[in-house]
């Protein structure tokens, strides 16, 4: 979690498989595009020792280099984690931004900005997967004035769905594109089942 408000990177760390309570040393190296590192941050966290439990942790960066439209500054976090007879690591790209909305204004990293959104149904599906494909559109958007676009709410739930919506965010985060993501698809069927609208 980043924000571009508090100047702060939080993070929400899943331990599992824990057998005993101890402490767990954290190291997170922050490195640019170029697997180079930029910033790194340590802290403890207790463990309950309890099978698997979620801790934070949170430092103040002053200085990132902030992820924008058009500027896709991006990150690795490489996440370190020792404890006592065990260590374990994991990697994952990002990039520092933070959008909020005030009142009718939005706002991307401080900055008030004017959404131009496009929608291509299916767009997630459509290209099949393909890499260069979904640059080139993403690149069209971008190139007649869009600066955003909805991810079409497909049912990724029923059998036999193609679901390439993490290739697409990756790609627009590569670009400098914002993308609009939705929580849930908009399948009657599933809308009309109590099941699902209390899930």
């Amino acid at each position: 979690q980043t924000s571009t408000r508090r100047k702060e990177l939080k993070l929400d760390i899943e331990v599992s498989d824990l057998t005993a309570a101890e402490p767990v040393r954290f190291t997170a190296k922050l490195r640019d595009t170029k697997g180079r590192e930029e910033k790194r941050f340590q802290g403890i966290a207790r463990t309950s020792g309890d099978g698997t439990q979620v801790v934070q942790l949170a430092w103040t960066w002053d200085n990132p280099r902030l992820w924008d439209f058009r500027q896709p500054n991006l990150y690795t976090l490489k996440l370190e984690a020792k404890g006592t007879d065990w260590d374990d690591e994991y990697a994952l790209p990002f990039g520092f931004r933070e959008f909020w909305i005030d009142g009718r204004r939005l706002y991307l990293n401080g900055t008030e900005i004017r959404l131009r959104p496009t929608s291509h149904g299916y767009m997630e599906t459509c290209f099949g997967g393909s890499i260069e494909l979904t640059d080139a559109h993403i690149d069209g958007c971008m190139y007649v004035g869009f600066n955003i676009e909805e991810c079409w709410p497909t049912n990724h739930d029923a059998k036999g769905s193609v679901n390439h919506r993490a290739l697409w965010a990756d790609r627009a985060d590569r670009k400098g594109f914002l993308l609009i993501g939705t929580a849930l698809p908009i399948d009657p069927g599933q809308w009309n089942d109590p099941v699902y609208q209390e899930t």
